[in-house]
């Protein structure tokens, strides 16, 4: 029964090199999503080859929550969407959202998943969307 005792009692020494544990821990969760911060421009194809645009998409982090916004053309007209990152480390992350304005009106709202990967030029992957059944290959430049 000594056993908890000894485990409750922390010298002063032990709370601050726990404390420089959490701090590098939080400060190397932070730093594995600051690459994604800012603005992207890039294009996006449909895999079929129907449909192609280029646009901006943006990262932004609010109370914690990483969200992101893409505001594009093509020739069909304007694309918007928005949502969050739901995956992200040091060389990838996972983006879902919703088309909130679309050229084909009853296309606003539909769901959207973007996976992306840290490539030579910059982002590159692939969009995938449910309700359409379609993917599309998507590639950035970070802007300066």
């Amino acid at each position: 029964m000594r056993l908890l005792p000894r485990l409750v009692r922390f010298s002063p020494c032990g709370l601050v090199v726990i404390a420089l544990v959490l701090s590098v821990a939080a400060d190397g969760l932070a730093q594995s999503h600051e690459w994604l911060l800012g603005n992207w421009s890039g294009t996006y194809r449909e895999a079929t080859g129907v449909s192609s645009g280029s646009g901006t998409l943006t990262v932004r982090e609010e109370a914690g929550t990483l969200k992101w916004t893409w505001t594009g053309g093509g020739r069909g007209g304007k694309t918007e969407a928005e949502g969050v990152v739901t995956k992200a480390d040091a060389s990838s992350a996972e983006l879902q959202g919703k088309l909130t304005f679309h050229y084909v009106p009853t296309f606003i709202g539909v769901s959207v998943t973007v996976r992306l990967a840290v490539s030579p030029s910059g982002l590159s992957g692939t969009g995938w969307n449910d309700q359409l059944n379609s993917t599309g290959v998507w590639e950035f430049t970070k802007e300066k």
